[in-house]
């Protein structure tokens, strides 16, 4: 599980940087798509639908991503669209 959620962690990086995040961002986009990808392994271990671990995924992305805004006056969508990517 932890190859998957650091392989998460590096695509989701991989991603900020094709989107043209700037790179004081780029961890806190890749940690906010590494902890929703974390959530939807443990949600299916844990043997839980897959339709509700997606929804748990998405929603902690959400919130990191929204969380990440706020503390550093960055707009939302740079967290969050390459944060969703590992799940999509």
């Amino acid at each position: 599980m932890l190859v998957q959620v650091v392989g998460a962690f590096v695509a989701v990086i991989a991603a900020s940087v094709t989107f043209g995040v700037s790179k004081k961002f780029l961890v806190y986009s890749g940690l906010a798509g590494a902890v929703s990808w974390f959530v939807y392994l443990l949600l299916l271990n844990r043997e839980v639908n897959e339709l509700i671990a997606v929804f748990a995924a998405t929603l902690v992305s959400a919130l990191l991503s929204h969380i990440f805004a706020r503390a550093l006056k960055a707009p939302v969508t740079i967290f969050q669209i390459p944060a969703i990517l590992p799940t999509v």
